[in-house]
């Protein structure tokens, strides 16, 4: 563990807590001892409006490693996820124009990160290597309508008052000390 990102991050939360994004929740995971563990984090990701995904609320969690900010966090959904960069194991498979080092900078931060995957569940990367389900990729690809079906169902099932999707949010807004 970097005590360099370790601050960083202790940073983050502090400038989040100012100044949070409505509708999305982040903050550090606890340990089992009750402390926090900065390099795992509890984030609740609402959907862009004006699309198929807008009702949706997700939990993800953001897994921090030694170089970041210069290496994004690797980002796992807490539950199922129909969509082309998000494959059974729910990682969502960050597209490579994010990893382009202009796009890294010292200014990344769990803000950025957060509306960056807003962004890519409405548009995803269907580049070859991006590709983690091909059902999904197709459906995007050849019948939209039929994909933005599946994926309005998915928000809903993801929504504030959904049983499941509310208790993975209550987890991460209490993990994330919001």
């Amino acid at each position: 563990m970097s005590i360099d990102v370790i601050k960083l991050l202790i940073a983050e939360q502090k400038q989040w807590l100012r100044y949070p994004i409505p509708g999305f929740f982040a903050g550090p995971s606890e340990n089992e001892d009750g402390t926090k563990n900065w390099m795992v984090w509890n984030c609740v990701v609402s959907g862009m409006k004006s699309t198929p995904w807008e009702h949706g609320r997700f939990p993800v969690r953001l897994y921090y490693n030694n170089l970041y900010p210069g290496s994004l966090p690797l980002v796992r959904f807490e539950s199922n996820i129909f969509h082309p960069n998000i494959g059974p194991t729910r990682y969502l498979k960050i597209p490579s124009q994010v990893l382009e080092p202009t796009f890294l900078a010292p200014k990344m931060d769990v803000r950025m990160i957060l509306l960056a995957i807003q962004h890519i569940l409405v548009y995803p990367d269907q580049s070859l290597s991006a590709r983690v389900n091909k059902k999904a990729l197709y459906l995007y690809q050849t019948n939209r309508p039929h994909y933005n079906y599946r994926v309005a169902y998915v928000a809903n099932k993801h929504s504030a008052t959904s049983g499941d999707a509310g208790t993975h949010i209550i987890k991460a807004e209490r993990f994330a000390g919001t």
